[in-house]
């Protein structure tokens, strides 16, 4: 079993994606034939500090159910991981109609307080320091509080959104939840009125994953 630990180095991350390295010693299995990763690096493109801990998780099983890897199974674990998308994660959108590349627009679903942690920690790595507007609809059998508790501390604005869901928590409930801890918070009955093309701030979509069928995308002309 791998034990509590962190086999993953961070070397850069950036929008384009993370580099990182991972380093497995003896006393992290038991029972196990023990082995140390020697491939110099991996890169994956999804953001969040927390997703090199998830690939490393992976790359680990990978050498433990194979025992050794060779330079050709680390290739086919690079190209993986080089090709790894996970819609509504902190995903960055881009190249349509409603983004810039002065304000980008974030899509993530997490609707926990966990998540909420995870989003304000990637917002601090990749956007210190700026503003942001959360476009925010969530289901009432969430912990709402505690999600909004996590991401308030650096909200701009909260706009509120009723998701297309039987389960949906109504703006309004939203809002007032939203007011305990940020004093701009406004409603909107369409989320696509909520998305401002040529907004000043970071818009992040996030809350539930119900909510993006419901988002206008069209892609721009090449």
């Amino acid at each position: 079993m791998l034990q509590r630990s962190n086999p993953a180095t961070l070397i850069s991350t950036s929008l384009n994606g993370t580099h990182f390295k991972i380093k497995i010693s003896q006393s992290e299995f038991h029972n196990h034939s023990s082995f140390i990763i020697h491939h110099s690096s991996f890169f994956t493109p999804l953001l969040g500090l927390h997703q090199i801990q998830n690939a490393a998780l992976a790359i680990t099983a990978v050498n433990l159910l194979l025992r050794h890897c060779e330079e050709q199974h680390y290739e086919a674990i690079q190209k993986g991981l080089s090709k790894t998308y996970l819609p509504c994660r902190f995903e960055l959108i881009q190249n349509c109609h409603l983004t810039s590349d002065i304000c980008p627009l974030i899509f993530d679903g997490s609707h926990n307080p966990q998540g909420g942690e995870i989003l304000a920690s990637c917002l601090k790595t990749y956007f210190p320091n700026q503003k942001i507007t959360f476009i925010v609809g969530m289901l009432k059998d969430k912990d709402v509080e505690g999600y909004i508790d996590k991401i308030a501390p650096l909200a701009e604005k909260i706009i509120c959104i009723t998701p297309p869901s039987p389960r949906a928590l109504p703006a309004s409930d939203l809002a007032k939840i939203a007011l305990k801890y940020c004093n701009n918070v406004t409603t909107e009955e369409n989320i696509n009125n909520a998305i401002k093309k040529e907004a000043d701030d970071i818009q992040i979509i996030c809350g539930s994953f119900t909510l993006f069928p419901s988002i206008k995308l069209s892609p721009l002309p090449s």
